[in-house]
């Protein structure tokens, strides 16, 4: 009759915390790289929107607008990183 082996019988190891947490901060890096170049990317459009408004009050207001989102969106990105960054500190200690 047929035996079954545990994952350790069999030469299969556990990953570790540090394998879990690699494969997981390079997903997010990903994450927060693509919102990174799309923020920057939104602080472009918005640069040229506000140049080629023409005084117009209610273009300029959104392009404004455009560009506080985009550098909202900017700074969540860099923090996400940096607490990333701090994290992996942490845990390789």
């Amino acid at each position: 009759m047929a035996q079954i082996k545990s994952d350790s019988q069999a030469g299969l190891e556990q990953p570790s915390i540090g394998y879990v947490f690699s494969s997981i901060s390079t997903f997010l890096y990903v994450i927060l790289g693509g919102m990174g170049a799309l923020s920057i990317i939104g602080i472009l459009i918005a640069a040229i929107d506000y140049m080629v408004a023409g005084g117009d009050e209610e273009r300029v207001a959104r392009s404004g607008k455009t560009l506080a989102f985009s550098l909202v969106g900017l700074a969540i990105a860099i923090i996400g990183i940096v607490a990333i960054n701090i994290a992996k500190g942490m845990i390789n200690k």
